[in-house]
């Protein structure tokens, strides 16, 4: 393993390199051969059936595009993405012969010898890491108890196994402290739930049915660059792109139309356009009305009127044919959507005239103060969304909801969606994310563990101050996988202090990352192609098997390998030391799909497409 110290690049360094590549592209003769070469290196042409290939999947967190793999004499040569897939992976799948063979890959366990940070470690064999995270295990939940284990897992692998595996060998051992949050998507999530009952509401294969897209607050041209075919698509065949952005981004500079906005005002700008949208009386009265909750009362205290305190669901409504208050779901029934359709001295208000009462207040001259945005621009981007079918707001987790009150941001552009009845078609919605796991059922790959303690979980935004400062619980043993809290996690000098403050940290990854620095035990663990698995996930519509093309380099382990050891030294190894087989096919169960199934179109594109529900 070089020291990582060795490898960082000084400004002289840097200079010194660019004097020599100066100076060989004055001088042709640099670099060519010796004088007494005369015959150049002699090529060889490998043909296409030269090669094995393998199928497998960008298994981080993006939109997990299929890779073909090429090896030949055993050796990973190159990767392509794979033809006949829905989208097109970047180049950071095309580089991933690079990661394989990278100069950083940890390849054997290293235990660290000199202070956090340094970088300074020494190999050991696997019996011998496997002893000490035994060693600290049993002796932080003798001391501490299961409060006392932390673990940390994120989306630097999202495939079906890794992340579960670890997390269930850890209630196996009976609980263990946990993240609790999102560090992308809270935001939205916290909107969509309550408002449309469900996290996710994929529109991306519909793009190019779209009418008008407005990308708001985020850069799909680099963000969502495989789909972005599609959006050029919905150009070609009629429909404006307008980006809503601070920046001139890339997607801008493909636009039909760039509006600059202040940074934080896009809550102000989406209330303008609803007290546009119906003050001009362009909603979707009937959508409103069959498909939503704007018909349901609200009572003088701001809360939804029921008919029975004890059904949730018993919203009420005020039928405008028998001029009574009914259940919502009762047959027959004209609801009240409007104020004036209410008795005078109801005492209630309708949820459409809630939202409205918010908007109300955001003339076209306070938005326009507000945003920076010129008065005829938020009054044009109304009407248009308003009166263009289907319309898609893109916000794709946006950084426009990464920010201080950021759920109100995603909220009202839901709005501007249901109230135009713009959502639930091709073409329209609001595009986020979505794949497989929320268009078939999958099993989990291991049974619920019998005994699990209910130990409180830290928020991923607070890990490094939390723990520093115990809370919840004192932590002495942190394990850390797919993801690098270094780089990852808000505050970095306080998460530095976390990882120098654990006892005994262990991180297992590929590369020798920032984290990995700060680890006592640093685990090698495969990367794609080295192992099997199986992506059915919540990023892509297609359920793909992860063929394994080349061997891992020295010790490196599949992650399910490591907690099916360890799970063989606390007594339930039964439980994790299946063939990998058995794990892919208990995700499969319920889903409609086989391995089988799976393995005979692995020839051809390595998954099956699952089509929204």
């Amino acid at each position: 393993m070089n020291d990582i110290a060795s490898l960082r690049l000084k400004r002289r360094t840097l200079l010194k390199g660019l004097g020599v590549i100066g100076l060989a592209s004055l001088s042709p003769c640099a670099f060519s051969l010796s004088t007494g070469q005369q015959e150049p290196l002699r090529r060889i042409h490998l043909k296409l059936t030269d090669y094995q290939t393998f199928r497998s999947t960008c298994a981080m967190e993006c939109l997990h595009c299929n890779l073909t793999a090429y090896v030949y004499q055993k050796k990973l040569m190159k990767i392509e993405a794979t033809e006949g897939f829905n989208v097109k992976c970047c180049l950071r799948g095309i580089s991933r012969t690079k990661w394989v063979y990278h100069q950083q890959r940890v390849t054997m366990p290293l235990l660290r010898v000199g202070k956090k940070g340094e970088g300074k470690f020494e190999p050991i064999t696997w019996q011998q890491a496997l002893d000490l995270i035994e060693k600290n295990i049993r002796t932080t939940i003798k001391e501490q108890g299961n409060e006392g284990l932390l673990l940390s897992t994120h989306a630097g692998n999202m495939d079906s196994i890794k992340n579960d595996m670890g997390k269930a060998f850890f209630d196996y051992l009976g609980g263990s402290v946990k993240q609790a949050g999102s560090l992308c998507c809270s935001a939205v999530t916290a909107a969509m739930m309550p408002m449309v009952g469900l996290r996710y509401a994929d529109t991306r294969d519909t793009i190019a049915d779209s009418r008008l897209i407005i990308c708001w607050g985020n850069n799909p041209a680099v963000t969502m660059q495989a789909y972005f075919k599609n959006y050029l698509r919905a150009q070609e065949q009629g429909a404006r792109i307008v980006v809503i952005d601070p920046r001139f981004n890339e997607t801008a500079a493909k636009a039909d139309e760039w509006i600059p906005i202040v940074p934080g005002t896009d809550t102000a700008l989406a209330l303008g356009m609803m007290k546009i949208i119906i003050e001009e009386q362009h909603i979707d009265a009937d959508f409103l009305r069959r498909h939503t909750g704007a018909v349901y009362l609200v009572d003088a205290k701001d809360q939804l009127v029921r008919a029975d305190a004890n059904d949730s669901e018993s919203y009420l409504v005020y039928d405008c044919t028998s001029q009574s208050l009914v259940r919502h779901d009762q047959a027959d029934i004209t609801p009240a959507l409007f104020q004036h359709q209410l008795p005078a001295d109801s005492g209630y208000r309708t949820v459409f005239e809630t939202v409205y009462q918010q908007a109300a207040p955001w003339t076209l001259d306070r938005v326009a103060a507000e945003t920076d945005i010129p008065a005829h621009t938020i009054l044009r981007l109304a009407r248009d969304y308003a009166t263009t079918a289907p319309a898609m707001i893109v916000q794709n987790m946006s950084g426009a909801q990464r920010t201080e009150f950021g759920t109100y941001v995603a909220a009202s552009q839901f709005y501007l969606a249901l109230l135009t009845g713009n959502i639930g078609k091709r073409g329209a919605g609001i595009c986020d994310a979505g794949g497989a796991r929320q268009m078939a059922k999958f099993g989990p790959i291991i049974p619920p563990a019998p005994a699990v303690k209910k130990i409180t979980p830290i928020p991923v935004s607070k890990v490094g101050e939390w723990v520093v400062n115990d809370r919840p619980y004192p932590i002495k043993f942190w394990w850390i996988m797919t993801m690098g809290v270094m780089t990852q996690l808000p505050n970095t000098n306080m998460v530095r202090k976390a990882l120098e403050k654990v006892p005994f940290v262990v991180v297992a990854d590929n590369l020798m990352s920032s984290t990995a620095l700060y680890a006592d035990l640093v685990l090698p663990v495969t990367t794609i192609f080295e192992d099997v698995s199986l992506m059915a996930g919540v990023r892509s519509h297609y359920v793909q098997l992860m063929e394994q093309a080349v061997e891992p380099p020295g010790e490196a382990k599949p992650d399910y390998w490591i907690f099916a050891r360890l799970a063989e030294r606390f007594g339930f190894g039964d439980v994790f030391n299946q063939p990998i087989e058995h794990y892919i096919n208990a995700c499969l169960q319920g889903s409609g799909i086989t391995l089988e199934q799976l393995k005979k179109r692995a020839g051809a594109t390595g998954e099956r497409r699952l089509d929204p529900i």
